[in-house]
């Protein structure tokens, strides 16, 4: 029973620190150096420093990934037609 418990708490570690070493290793904001001293934090202390790394560089801030809807036709007068802006008398007629 004890092995058991061992194996499964060795093969949760492995896989979430593989996970994250991939994760860190084709991460485009980090340079080589920055880059191995992660992934040996990573490896050393896992379940205090996978936190930070997720938190810092896999967050999402407001204007990083989304996409702004809200400025479309429907909604906006000022989109691009390529006929100007209504009333301004600049574009095509």
């Amino acid at each position: 029973m004890k092995l058991i418990f061992i194996l499964t708490i060795i093969l949760v570690y492995l896989l979430f620190v593989i996970r994250y070493t991939v994760k860190i290793c084709t991460s485009p904001l980090l340079s080589r150096g920055q880059k191995v001293l992660h992934i040996a934090l990573t490896w050393l202390l896992p379940f205090l420093w996978i936190p930070v790394v997720r938190y810092v560089l896999f967050s999402t801030t407001k204007g990083s990934f989304e996409i702004d809807v809200k400025n479309d036709e429907s909604t906006n007068n000022y989109y691009e037609s390529g006929k100007g802006a209504p009333g301004s008398g600049i574009g095509f007629k």
